[in-house]
């Protein structure tokens, strides 16, 4: 089973794939993959799932949403999946929970807009 986890982890995070020895390069695919893989590793942990990379995406996120852009929010609005309730209480408040961490939700790459998860009933 962990082995398994190891190889799927590998696999979907395509860390046998390293880009050519340039320091900048290596460092920031390296901090790109470890923060991947943190991340990860705190959604299984909110949600109380134990799906390896693959089978999460597969199961979760690899479904149809719409996605609307507007001055201040890119709003995600998934169509109805099993198991949504576990994502709306995770991720419908974000940015509010955000906020109260002190973090500012705005995204500095997306043009300094939000992320607004949404899901139909």
């Amino acid at each position: 089973m962990i082995e398994n986890w190891f190889k799927d982890a590998k696999d979907f995070f395509n860390l046998d794939d390293l880009p050519g020895f340039d320091e900048t390069k290596l460092d920031a695919y390296l901090t790109y993959k470890q923060l991947s893989s943190n991340m990860f590793a705190v959604l299984r942990q909110e949600l109380k799932m134990s799906y390896c990379p693959s089978t999460f995406y597969r199961k979760f996120i690899d479904i149809s949403a719409t996605i609307k852009i507007t001055d201040t929010k890119i709003i995600v609005e998934y169509n109805s999946f099993k198991g949504q309730e576990k994502f709306k209480k995770l991720f419908c408040n974000m940015n509010y929970r955000l906020e109260q961490l002190g973090i500012d939700p705005c995204v500095p790459w997306l043009g300094n807009r939000t992320i607004v998860f949404k899901f139909k009933d």
